[in-house]
């Protein structure tokens, strides 16, 4: 990304995500916008292995702590009982760790992004009397994890007791917002869908030539985490009834299911058309994925945040130009029926999906490309422009200006 912050810096915005946001979009994007428009911005977040613990892009200061317990040798194993006190101990810890950083940074805002870190903005908030802003990509009630029962307890308990105190509240889609101002009786919830920054910047190279594929060889792009609940195990058995098609999957991965991923590709005799890639900067990912035929956005009905989310990945494939397959949930099915951007999947099956990856694969993804006037539309409706506008309306309402007011 290029540098847009302005020469004069402004008021200072601390930003806290209990995730490391080396590919958080929600998190980057929002930092990109403020610092565009001139806000000094620092993001608190989590360590993580092979992420420095502090480093300086596109102009906005990444500062990484730690959030899990350690022993004499380091960080405690994540598992069994240690996972349930983990879970508790990184909302509880992230203010202690976090409180040096604050008194260094001076902010006149705190932004929150999810349940972790919500406990410590409402602290800092309230010691210093500064508006707090919550965002809440998710129903972090009703997350694809499962949380022993003290835990789920503790976690709604933290969200009822705190998420009242914040000064604005957003999330990702209308359901989402619905959900929560119906569960909390906030009566304005701002939505700002998860939609890519797009501000021009190109690809060092796509997706086609790092496989080195021919321009007519049909390509179906996943992009996001290599983790489960995804679909990727049903594309995998889609491969097996779309024998000329390749798939790339973009994004990081964990290690357990990449080998499982890989296993069942294996037995499904079609490893060598199932492509993992490393993930791509979040600026430049339409650009990346744009000469392939058609992404897919297959979330596993097994959450009701999962059911009520809409996706970035989605944004990305339709800024991009590529029709998406989606799963029949009803936030993504409705963007794909009202923009006429995919198709989506009734029968939940290989087959089926086979069928559709063929279709929208076929002369070399000339049937299902996106009309250029259809992909323009999207991006005036959710590009960078409103995401801004979104923005830079919250922060000025709780008086916080950009350098220039």
């Amino acid at each position: 990304m290029s540098d847009h912050r302005a020469a004069e810096a402004g008021p200072a915005v601390l930003l806290l995500s209990g995730e490391p946001c080396r590919y958080e979009y929600r998190v980057i994007r929002t930092a990109h916008i403020l610092g565009a428009q001139g806000l000094s911005v620092t993001v608190v977040c989590r360590q993580a292995p092979g992420a420095p613990d502090h480093e300086r892009r596109d102009g906005v200061e990444y500062v990484r702590i730690p959030l899990c317990l350690s022993g004499p040798s380091g960080p405690l194993r994540d598992r069994g009982i240690t996972a349930v006190l983990n879970r508790a101990y990184e909302i509880e810890a992230y203010y202690a760790n976090a409180r040096g950083i604050v008194d260094h940074v001076a902010p006149a805002a705190v932004h929150v992004f999810g349940l972790v870190p919500l406990l410590a903005g409402t602290r800092i908030a309230r010691e210093r009397n500064l508006p707090l802003i919550y965002d809440s990509p998710e129903l972090e009630m009703d997350r694809a994890a499962r949380y022993a029962k003290p835990l789920l307890w503790y976690r709604r308990y933290r969200e009822s007791q705190f998420i009242g105190r914040a000064d604005a509240v957003l999330t990702a889609s209308d359901s989402i917002a619905e959900t929560l101002s119906a569960r909390y009786g906030i009566a304005d919830i701002r939505v700002l869908p998860n939609a890519p920054i797009d501000d021009g910047e190109a690809a060092e190279t796509t997706v086609r030539r790092r496989l080195d594929l021919a321009p007519e060889t049909p390509l179906g792009v996943y992009v996001g985490a290599i983790r489960p609940w995804r679909g990727l195990e049903l594309i995998i058995e889609a491969l097996a009834h779309a024998p000329n098609v390749h798939v790339a999957a973009v994004g990081p991965r964990q290690e357990a299911s990449t080998a499982a991923l890989s296993a069942l590709a294996v037995r499904r005799r079609v490893n060598q058309r199932l492509h993992f890639l490393d993930p791509v900067d979040p600026a430049t990912l339409p650009g990346f994925v744009g000469d392939a035929d058609f992404g897919f956005c297959l979330s596993e009905d097994i959450c009701l945040s999962y059911r009520l989310s809409l996706p970035n990945k989605l944004f990305q494939y339709a800024f991009a130009g590529l029709p998406a397959i989606v799963s029949d949930l009803p936030e993504m099915a409705a963007f794909v029926e009202r923009w006429g951007c995919g198709a989506v999947l009734r029968e939940r099956s290989g087959e089926s999906l086979g069928a559709l990856m063929t279709r929208l694969g076929g002369a070399g993804g000339a049937g299902g490309r996106m009309p250029p006037e259809t992909v323009r539309q999207i991006r005036d409706r959710f590009g960078l422009r409103p995401q801004t506008e979104t923005l830079v309306e919250i922060y000025r309402r709780l008086g916080i200006p950009d350098a220039r007011g």
